[in-house]
């Protein structure tokens, strides 16, 4: 993986809600950047991928990004100076079954991303493999994060739960991010408040 490259973790909410996190994202990125989205995980149960791309870029837009492209597919997608990768929240295990770890490490190494935001089951993917409750199944992650176990919408979603006391554990609720870099925390942003390893570690 490339050295500097930043993830943005975000535990999930409303684009209204989300905004002082969005204009954390826009600020580390140069100006007028170039966004590709990834919508692998979300469920057309719920919304069309066509919805879910024009909601994102209405969401962008209020923070002034407005140049995004959408990935359908990432083994047949121009390599066209991206800076940051985006992807989309939604269903957890079908993103895991449509992209694995080594291809999505193959993909970002032929980008040139500064920064990959994570939303929701986006963001859990990063992290280390977890285990869906409901199933006793485990998922296998990206662990781009490596040794850290990544829960989002924490309060209101416990269906996965740790693989490991020795991981790292990230629980975020909605409304809340982490910028990480170099595999370390470096900024905590939101309303929440985020926990690591149980302990409180901002208000």
């Amino acid at each position: 993986m490339q050295q500097n490259l930043i993830f943005f973790i975000c535990g999930g909410g409303s684009s209204e809600r989300l905004k002082e996190i969005n204009k954390e994202f826009a600020s580390i990125l140069n100006r007028n950047p170039k966004i590709l989205y990834l919508p692998h995980a979300i469920d057309e149960n719920h919304r069309t991928i066509e919805n879910s791309f024009n909601y994102f870029k209405d969401m962008m837009r209020t923070v002034n990004i407005v140049d995004i492209d959408i990935c359908y597919d990432i083994g047949n997608t121009k390599y066209n100076n991206y800076d940051a990768l985006y992807i989309a929240g939604g269903d957890l295990k079908k993103l895991s079954k449509a992209i694995d770890k080594n291809s999505i490490e193959h993909f970002i190494k032929k980008n040139s991303f500064k920064c990959i935001y994570g939303h929701s089951a986006g963001a859990i993917i990063l992290g280390s493999d977890i285990l869906d409750e409901r199933n006793k199944e485990k998922i296998n992650t990206w662990n781009l994060i490596y040794d850290h176990e990544i829960t989002c919408h924490y309060y209101a979603n416990k269906e996965y739960i740790a693989l490991s006391k020795k991981n790292d554990q990230l629980k975020l609720p909605d409304n809340t991010a982490v910028i990480i870099q170099d595999n370390t925390p470096i900024k905590y942003i939101g309303e929440g408040i985020i926990y690591k390893e149980s302990r409180n570690i901002r208000n």
